[in-house]
């Protein structure tokens, strides 16, 4: 059942009230609490199990056959298969007291999951509603952003001292690259529907309003000097350019970058200097030289050891690292880092370090899956430019930023993809 639904009945309007009102939040879970997006989500979640048909649909995804087929249930599949072999790797891993991240992430791949599923069954009056609020919090969430960083962090100020040296730049930082997910689906939305364009006016209106997005998250990004979100939005912009021009191949592109990359930052660990090399290097900023060294310590590990190479370290071996690991002295700072972060600052490495070559093809096997599917489906340029922007966003944070245990920064990642297909759906049955 796939269609628009009557809104009459209780189990239909909870899931839907409570992603409304969730949805609405995200302005303030962004700018003061952003890893509350998290709960948002699981609430959400355990909202639309009682909305008809959740149940049996949850079912009927944890079947073999789905496996091989390109849908999103077979990507939801080999994800759980990849949570499975990260709950499995305890077995050789030196943090066994981690056991619990691998059940939480897949508790979270499944909330989002279960976004995704009930935008594509909620009635075309909800979904405009909830379309309405996405257009909404986008603006004032790159409104409170770069308001914060215009201001220095005023609005963060009003909670209470956490004693957090650099609690306003963390926050907005943060929190602005969690934003940078939703601005191409709200550009999309302002560009092509009409119950939005009419509202809103013609194409110098709607152009503003996409300047007035950029110009504030720039705001916030120049004056927090967070590289990782200047190079995202940078990256966004370009490949929403080469998506709407490259229509056609723009996807297929992305699905060899998307895999490549598991293959490049492999080969980036491996030709970096040696860690002297680059602890005496005096022109590189200190949190990319951290980067750098941790990225070469994590290969020089992982090609000395055939089980490692083969199966990882195993779940939470980068923290152990952290914890236990050597430090070094960098040439420019008077004190001494862990040759490992908390976490390497890229997932691919982590994929690698933590959970070797059978996880890799693992996530491989997900993402081909995904582009297999998005194979399938037709886009109109404008769609394409969006989706490739949030592939773009997604593809610099995970090769600079990301962790895979801190969930929430994929948070906000879930809710633009639920507003890409209200979108798309809602372009289509008014058509």
């Amino acid at each position: 059942m796939t269609g628009p639904l009557s809104s009459g009945t209780w189990r239909q309007r909870i899931p839907v009230g409570t992603m409304l009102v969730l949805l609405a939040s995200l302005p303030i879970l962004l700018l003061f609490s952003h890893r509350n997006t998290v709960t948002a989500l699981a609430l959400i979640g355990l909202a639309t199990l009682v909305y008809p048909g959740a149940l049996s649909a949850l079912r009927r995804i944890f079947r073999l056959d789905a496996l091989l087929k390109p849908s999103p249930a077979s990507v939801l599949l080999w994800l759980l298969i990849l949570c499975a072999y990260m709950g499995l790797s305890v077995l050789w891993s030196p943090m066994p007291e981690r056991a619990e991240w691998a059940p939480r992430l897949a508790a979270f791949i499944l909330s989002i999951s279960a976004l995704l599923w009930l935008a594509i069954r909620m009635t075309v009056t909800s979904a405009r509603r909830a379309i309405w609020i996405f257009v909404i919090i986008t603006l004032l969430t790159a409104l409170f952003l770069g308001f914060e960083g215009l201001s220095g962090g005023l609005l963060r100020d009003l909670l209470p001292k956490d004693g957090i040296k650099g609690k306003d730049l963390i926050a907005s930082a943060r929190g602005t690259g969690l934003a940078l997910y939703l601005a191409p689906v709200c550009i999309l939305a302002v560009a092509t529907l009409p119950f939005i364009s009419d509202k809103i006016g013609q194409v110098g209106r709607r152009g503003l309003v996409t300047l007035i997005i950029i110009g504030l998250a720039l705001a916030s990004l120049l004056l927090g000097g967070v590289s990782a979100n200047l190079l995202a939005l940078i990256g966004g912009l370009t490949a929403a350019l080469g998506g709407y021009f490259l229509s056609r191949v723009a996807l297929s592109i992305a699905h060899f970058v998307s895999i490549g990359l598991f293959l490049f930052w492999a080969l980036v660990a491996l030709l970096l200097p040696t860690q002297a090399t680059l602890v005496s290097a005096d022109t590189i900023p200190t949190s990319w030289q951290m980067r750098l060294i941790a990225w070469e310590y994590s290969f020089a590990l992982l090609t000395n050891d055939l089980w490692t190479f083969l199966f990882g370290g195993g779940i939470g071996f980068s923290r152990f690292l952290y914890e236990t690991g050597p430090t070094v002295q960098l040439a420019v700072a008077p004190y001494t880092f862990h040759v490992m972060p908390t976490h390497p600052h890229n997932l691919f490495i982590q994929t690698w370090l933590e959970f070797g070559l059978t996880g890799v093809v693992l996530i491989v096997a997900a993402i081909t899956q995904l582009f297999r599917y998005l194979a399938g489906l037709a886009f109109n340029k404008m769609e394409t430019a969006s989706l490739c922007a949030l592939i773009a966003v997604s593809v610099v944070y995970a090769g600079v930023e990301t962790n895979l245990w801190t969930v929430w920064r994929f948070s906000t990642l879930g809710f633009a993809i639920f507003g890409l297909l209200l979108i798309r759906r809602l372009a289509r049955l008014e058509s």
